[in-house]
């Protein structure tokens, strides 16, 4: 019965689902007004049921039916097993504190348990983002690499945090394919797929608005995730938005999370982090918080992860702490990209040549003195850098002396264009040698964060 259903938007009045159901029932699996009402799940402990819970301010309303406001809501039917396999608030929370004690607290639940405090911080960044994520510009995914028993652990005690966890033994389409997407639960794995198939697989399920193939339809496949991967994947394995965590093992007797453990987690922040997401939607979809200091990959992702932390600059500042590391090491393997280090040879040229005539074979000389520099190996063929080039949009024609182009004031500012475009190292270094670089430094610029926006705002 659920491949009726679409993924429900930000304004469910306008919704696909609300265009469905002309009738004055709606079914639903969870709302967000604008106005900063909303509707959420809660399990009935007595009836062992589902049951909405309607938030409007300081006011709650729990029933198997909720009226709002001239229209009746009802828990749309999901399988059973869906809801035996997550877990659920259980009562309502009328106040959960501010930010920063919230978040502290669900720290000191990871760092009781005996992880440092590193991986405690990136885990309650990851709890905090799964409870909006459908306001977020890409699902965020807890990388965690490492011993594989301590791994188990931390994944136990997510799963009594997250926002409707399930857990999985496997990473494949069809496990993505046949979720409920309005449930939007969050995902749990230590996979064993084949790196290339899983890589596939996280890169799909990273990006709003990626969809996947279901029977005569199509099902969004984008999911917040937190996964074990040892030693197999590399960040970029996972097409952005990684938190990468390393976990050393335990000293002595690895402890174990009994059912009676879990349960008073879940029973104490389930209803918090419920109540969070309640009061604070309207100022996550809204946030302005930004990191202009990553790059754009890293970038995003902390956007994404600052905007969930409202009104705590303490705790978006801890970003940096966090994701710092995982951004340089970014930087670094970016500039060793050949397309990035194709485009800083010609900026190079471009500044010592102007008007000239620039064969392949200097601009080859020019790659294999950066590439020298960072201590990289393997050159270039001629062939490889005019493929390069090609894929640049930089064209060049043949004469006696092989491939060249004219460095026309036209053709240098595509190429400073190109430059800023790829986060170029000369140009993200903040000393821009001619005034075409201080020009685009100073515009804005046109990279990942710029077309997630626009994709975001569409989507809207």
């Amino acid at each position: 019965m659920f491949e009726t259903f679409e993924p429900f938007s930000y304004d469910p009045l306008e919704s696909a689902m609300g265009q469905a159901f002309q009738s004055e029932m709606r079914w639903t699996l969870g709302e967000l007004f604008p106005d900063g009402r909303s509707l959420d799940l809660i399990y009935n402990t007595e009836s062992d049921q589902l049951e909405l819970v309607y938030f409007e301010g300081p006011k709650t309303k729990i029933g198997a039916t909720i009226d709002v406001r001239g229209h009746d809501y009802e828990v749309a039917q999901i399988n059973r097993t869906f809801v035996c396999a997550s877990v659920w608030p259980s009562r309502v929370e009328e106040s959960c504190g501010s930010t920063a004690v919230l978040f502290a607290a669900i720290r000191d639940v990871f760092a009781q348990c005996g992880f440092s405090e590193v991986v405690s911080v990136a885990a309650a960044y990851s709890v905090f983002s799964t409870w909006f994520s459908e306001l977020l510009p890409i699902a965020p995914t807890l990388l965690i690499r490492g011993s594989q028993s301590e791994a188990r652990y931390l994944l136990d005690i997510l799963s009594c945090l997250v926002r409707r966890p399930l857990r999985f033994g496997e990473l494949a389409r069809s496990v993505l394919g046949c979720l409920p997407f309005a449930l939007r639960p969050t995902l749990l794995f230590i996979p064993q797929s084949e790196r290339k198939k899983a890589r596939e697989i996280l890169s799909i399920s990273s990006r709003p608005g990626c969809y996947l193939p279901r029977g005569t339809s199509i099902v969004n496949a984008s999911y917040p995730k937190a996964i074990y991967v040892g030693a197999e994947f590399a960040s970029d394995d996972f097409g952005g938005g990684v938190i990468p965590v390393h976990i050393t093992p335990f000293r002595g007797r690895l402890p174990s999370l009994s059912a009676s453990s879990r349960r008073q987690i879940a029973d104490e922040f389930q209803p918090k982090l419920m109540a969070y997401r309640a009061g604070n939607h309207v100022a996550v979809s809204q946030s302005q918080f930004d990191a202009p200091e990553f790059t754009s990959e890293t970038r995003i992702l902390a956007r994404a992860l600052g905007s969930c932390v409202v009104g705590s600059p303490e705790v978006q500042a801890g970003l940096k702490n966090i994701l710092g590391s995982c951004d340089e090491d970014a930087r670094a393997e970016h500039w060793c990209d050949p397309r990035c280090i194709a485009a800083e040879a010609l900026v190079s040229l471009a500044h010592t040549q102007p008007d000239a005539k620039v064969y392949v074979g200097e601009i080859r000389a020019a790659i294999v003195e950066i590439q020298k520099n960072r201590g990289e190996t393997g050159a270039l063929t001629a062939r490889q850098i005019g493929e390069i080039l090609r894929s640049l949009g930089i064209h060049s024609k043949r004469d006696g002396q092989g491939f060249s182009f004219v460095l026309t004031d036209k053709m240098r500012r595509q190429v400073h264009e190109l430059a800023r475009e790829l986060e170029v190292a000369p140009l993200e270094q903040g000393e821009p040698p001619c005034s075409l670089c201080a020009e685009l430094l100073a515009a804005p610029v046109k990279t990942k964060v710029a077309i997630a926006e626009s994709e975001e705002a569409k989507g809207e």
